[in-house]
């Protein structure tokens, strides 16, 4: 049977991938494998905010942004769920490859706790993306360092079409617990690099300029990362592999 991936906020054409909206997606825990555009997240929870487009949960409820009631669905009250999702999604040892972009606070979103672009992630103070993913503007392209990496093909073969937006502060305490940088600029930032986080583990790959322009070689890429990624798993984790299947 064919995994499934749920694909957020970056429409990729593949028979294996769940493309959905940050909102309207079903529950991330339903699957192991989770691929991001934060930027995009950010955008759909403005637009909710701004009243500028109706957004609907994936139950078909109008979502707004203040108190829910049984015909509308609380913007905050979703974004809590979205963080209870993703924590669950962790804890089952799943994958998030995400577009690195630097975080970003939402003051006008009305909830108890402030907003910002990470926040649908579980806390890990090992790797915080408001204090270790740098914001940084650079040209296109990127070095890989790790040639035998899963995600190294992706930038390689879209070099010409990233221009990173972030990188990674190496200091943190999840560099020196398997962390791994696998490409970097011209200027030696890290900006392709895995790390474990909350039971389970992040990629974070150099953000795509225009990526409607190669969506087609976008999700091939991704795909045979995504397969590569969990062959790799497998080989040197087989009986945790195992497990995650089961649970």
């Amino acid at each position: 049977m064919t995994k499934r991936t749920l694909v957020i906020g970056i429409p990729l054409p593949n028979a294996s991938f769940d493309n959905a909206s940050f909102l309207w997606a079903s529950s991330f825990n339903e699957y192991t494998r989770l691929v991001i555009e934060p930027a995009a997240a950010s955008r759909v929870v403005d637009e909710v905010v701004q009243g500028s487009v109706a957004h609907q949960t994936y139950g078909g409820q109008a979502i707004v942004n203040g108190e829910g009631s049984s015909y509308a669905f609380g913007l905050g009250e979703l974004l809590a769920m979205r963080r209870r999702e993703t924590t669950r999604f962790l804890e089952r040892g799943g994958l998030v490859v995400c577009f690195a972009h630097p975080d970003a606070p939402h003051p006008e979103v009305v909830m108890e706790e402030p907003w910002r672009r990470y926040s649908w992630l579980p806390e890990d103070e090992a790797f915080s993306p408001k204090e270790h993913l740098l914001p940084g503007f650079g040209r296109a392209g990127a070095a890989i360092t790790a040639e035998d990496h899963p995600f190294a093909p992706f930038v390689t073969e879209l070099k010409k079409h990233i221009a990173y937006r972030a990188y990674a502060d190496e200091t943190a305490p999840a560099f020196r617990d398997r962390g791994r940088v696998f490409a970097r600029s011209d200027g030696g930032s890290p900006v392709g690099f895995d790390l474990p986080y909350a039971g389970g583990r992040l990629v974070f790959l150099p953000a795509l300029d225009k990526p409607e322009a190669v969506r087609m070689q976008v999700a091939n890429l991704m795909a045979d990362c995504l397969e590569a990624w969990e062959a790799t798993a497998a080989s040197q984790h087989p009986v945790e592999m195992i497990r995650k299947e089961a649970s």
